[in-house]
């Protein structure tokens, strides 16, 4: 039965010993006395004769009499209006574990046995002596310039203004070999570990409308997070050109064959 539908209306006709005489139902079932509303009543009915048969012997239910329930424990409360009461939240003192701050010794320690794990942590790019040696090792088979021995220390207080002009100092020559090397060591993109690398630290395509677009003095902190720590992106858009990649390939080198061989 839907809960918008009329409800039905059920009406026995019983003898004082308990033998039925009648029943009907105003659903289709109870045209012929026999549907499931009308055994639902009659059990109910004899509930209730069988709840006053067993009052006397004090064995019903604290719901079954009215304004019955069990005496609350608490004593001493008194009624009072909504309006008086106090609905705020009882805010406790959070007592959160002290923790020692880690000094220089104890973080060179960490990032030492990082490094023994064969680990690449971030941090071992900013923290010397090790920023200078993966700039070394990275530069032992590739003589192309990076950017992971910028950082010290010392330079995290400065303001911005000084920041800039110690960046102007920081001579970053590329000749014409380097640019080759470049060019040669990164063609695959991102199936090339040296083409995040010289990605690094540096205004790339995909964000050089973002960096001509964000205020110098207040340069946006995702911009800069972007440029010191590229990720790889993963759009749908991306993924797609991804998995299709090869398949154009192929087509342009069919294509580019099929042009020199009709002119030929």
């Amino acid at each position: 039965m839907r809960a918008k539908e009329t409800k039905l209306r059920v009406w026995i006709i019983a003898k004082t010993g308990g033998s039925i005489c009648t029943a009907h139902c105003t659903c289709m079932a109870g045209l012929g006395e026999v549907c499931s509303h009308v055994t639902a009543v009659l059990y109910a009915a004899e509930h209730a004769a069988y709840l006053k048969q067993q009052k006397n012997e004090k064995n019903v239910a604290c719901t079954d009499v009215k304004s019955t329930w069990p005496v609350p424990t608490q004593s001493g409360t008194h009624p009072i209006e909504a309006a008086s009461l106090d609905w705020g939240k009882v805010i406790e003192e959070k007592n959160y574990k002290k923790i020692p701050q880690i000094d220089d010794s104890e973080m060179l320690g960490l990032l030492q046995e990082l490094k023994n794990s064969n680990c690449d942590a971030v941090l071992m790019r900013h923290v010397e002596p090790f920023a200078s040696q993966l700039s070394d090792e990275n530069n032992e088979k590739v003589s192309i310039p990076v950017l992971f021995n910028v950082y010290h220390k010392k330079y995290e207080k400065m303001p911005l203004d000084d920041l800039i002009q110690l960046g102007m100092k920081c001579k970053m020559e590329v000749t014409q070999n380097i640019r080759r090397e470049i060019e040669d060591k990164t063609q695959d993109q991102r199936k090339c570990a040296e083409w995040y690398r010289q990605r690094t630290g540096r205004v790339t395509a995909s964000i050089f409308k973002d960096v001509c677009r964000t205020n110098v003095e207040k340069p946006s902190l995702s911009l800069i997070k972007s440029i010191c720590y590229p990720r790889k992106i993963s759009t749908r858009a991306i993924r797609w050109g991804i998995n299709h990649e090869q398949l154009a390939i192929d087509a342009y080198k069919k294509e580019k064959d099929k042009s020199r061989t009709d002119g030929n």
